[in-house]
């Protein structure tokens, strides 16, 4: 299944950051089948995440044509660890037998999901220098039993936004200019 790329929604901005370009979003540890759809996929979720968050002007992607004497930013996103992951939980088949299943319909717990998203952004200025640079880990447990709303369609919208509004805010305030 390949991993989910959509992001929650940004905490509006009260000042934004002038102009970025956005580069393709790097994701290293993605099978090799998904990771072209979950780059492009996250690439088009980060920059809307970006624009509804008013955190820049303007934000371009790395393919647009950018007007000449606009002085931008370039955002590299990189991440070396996406995953989400569901493991059976190690006394779920004792406790259900043990209670003839009662312990599946009263909610007991069936799988751990395992969400762990590490980033990094790299931000260059028009001579391509490296002005700003940060790197933040998400690592998450989390139950799930028979009446979560995760249990057929897991998903972790909310800790891969957290984890990039962290990041931005994080460069805000260390922002060099």
């Amino acid at each position: 299944m390949p991993p989910s790329i959509s992001l929650g929604e940004p905490k509006i901005q009260t000042k934004d950051l002038g102009v970025a370009v956005l580069d393709k979003v790097k994701v290293l540890n993605v099978d090799e089948d998904y990771r072209k759809d979950t780059e492009d996929g996250l690439t088009l979720s980060l920059q809307s995440y970006l624009k509804q968050g008013k955190y820049f002007e303007n934000i371009y992607l790395f393919n647009e044509e950018i007007p000449s004497k606009v002085e931008f930013e370039r955002l590299q996103f990189e991440f070396t660890s996406y995953s989400h992951k569901r493991r059976i939980y190690e006394w779920y088949f004792p406790f259900s037998m043990l209670t003839l299943t009662f312990y599946i319909w009263f909610g007991g717990t069936i799988g751990i999901d395992t969400m762990n998203y590490d980033c990094r952004l790299v931000v260059r200025d028009m001579k391509n220098q490296v002005v700003y640079e940060i790197q933040k880990n998400e690592i998450t447990e989390k139950s799930v039993n028979f009446y979560s709303s995760e249990y057929m369609l897991p998903k972790s919208e909310e800790i891969r936004t957290k984890l990039i509004s962290e990041i931005m805010e994080h460069y805000k305030k260390r922002r060099p200019r």
